[in-house]
């Protein structure tokens, strides 16, 4: 993350002003010196040629460069626009493995008041934890540009390397959008995404300003392949809706990608009722079992303010089974509630699969922690 070039220049002036100060210091006590010398000289009745005019006005010289360089950082500090803010800690809002120890993750910052990478590599290392690496994205081929408030991830069945990226909501009109990409990983110093496609496929209301309501906002998405559809299903987190106050809701329907186009074929409740009295979804993960079926689980979370306590728990919420209509697929939710793993202190914001430098474990999760940062971590569940 890299600020603007006016804030770098701005800075390097007022680095190097200190540096001349204390140069200033230095020529002085030499100009003394060589005064102390020349008339010590002159005592010894010193007729030769010793330039001391060299070193009579160089004093003034730096006084006259530090006014211009002072003048100069105040000129940059007017032409520097507005500090965007840079977030000091990686946070991570959802992960999809790519490949054994290595994912996809993405960030939620704020379009466009926070700079820094919205979507990277997270390779966790045999011997020496995580290694985070920026991807790159040339083009998000929107008009709304780089994306605001990436909050879930998922990869696409079938096709190699193709993902899904999407936004919580809308913002002001704005926004709101699922991004069809492709990892290249031909380059391993510098992995970039292509954008194939860009789609707006919520419908809930929005508020006054435009806004979507944060119990519709979107935090877990998953897709699998179904009687060669393509079935997409992505949960809303719970909470503050139009018509007052919402579970946390899975919506799911068939995805054409060629088309950009979604197929609503149901929603409903994750939950009987709310499992933290906060937000219901903040992740989803998909597993096909024997049977043809899809294990669906979710994370539940408690985010009281930046700087926590948070909580979390991972719940089965249902599973994927044929519908009533051939070719589709419904919901069915457990009837009770089964929770999976209790991580306390954390806001976990995605949920993956295990991997072989983390031995013995059940899954992968990262964590949205606010001011705090976020950090991966190989857990256990209740089996």
């Amino acid at each position: 993350m890299i600020p603007n070039r006016p804030v770098i220049i701005q800075t390097s002036l007022i680095l190097l002003n200190c540096s001349l100060t204390v140069l200033a210091g230095i020529l002085t006590k030499i100009q003394n010196a060589v005064l102390i010398l020349r008339r010590r000289l002159k005592d010894l009745g010193w007729s030769g040629v010793f330039p001391f005019s060299l070193f009579e006005n160089f004093e003034g010289a730096v006084i006259f460069g530090k006014l211009i360089l002072c003048l100069t950082i105040l000129s940059a500090g007017e032409l520097a626009p507005a500090p965007t803010i840079l977030k000091a800690n990686s946070d991570y809002s959802d992960l999809v493995k790519v490949s054994d120890n290595l994912f996809l993750a993405v960030s939620d910052r704020k379009a466009p008041s926070e700079a820094g990478d919205r979507v990277m590599l997270l390779n966790l290392t045999g011997a020496d934890g995580v290694a985070v690496q920026p991807i790159t994205v040339e083009n998000w081929c929107d008009g709304d540009n780089e994306p605001n408030d990436l909050e879930a991830c998922c990869q696409i069945p079938g096709r190699d390397n193709e993902f899904l990226l999407a936004e919580s909501g809308f913002y002001h009109g704005m926004y709101g959008r699922i991004f069809h990409v492709t990892l290249d990983l031909e380059k391993p110093l510098t992995p970039s995404l292509t954008v194939n496609g860009v789609m707006r496929i919520y419908d809930r209301e929005l508020n006054a300003d435009q806004v979507s309501y944060s119990g519709d906002n979107v935090a877990g998405m998953v897709c699998f392949e179904a009687a060669d559809q393509l079935v997409l299903a992505f949960g809303e987190r719970g909470g503050e809706s139009a018509d007052g106050t919402k579970l946390g809701t899975l919506v799911w329907g068939e995805l054409d990608l060629d088309e950009q186009q979604f197929t609503r074929w149901g929603e409903s409740p994750l939950v009987n009722e709310s499992v933290l009295q906060s937000r219901d979804c903040a992740a989803l993960h998909l597993t096909k079992m024997a049977d043809g079926s899809f294990a669906l689980l979710s994370v539940a979370t408690q985010d009281p303010g930046g700087n926590g306590p948070f909580y979390s728990v991972v719940f089965r919420a249902g599973r994927f089974v044929p519908g009533k209509i051939e070719g589709r697929y419904e919901f069915e939710r457990c009837a009770a509630l089964q929770i999976l793993a209790r991580i306390d202190g954390h806001k976990v914001e995605g949920l993956a699969s295990p991997v072989s430098n983390a031995p013995n474990s059940d899954y992968s999760i990262c964590t949205d922690d606010e001011n705090l940062g976020g950090i991966w971590r190989a857990i256990l569940i209740d089996h």
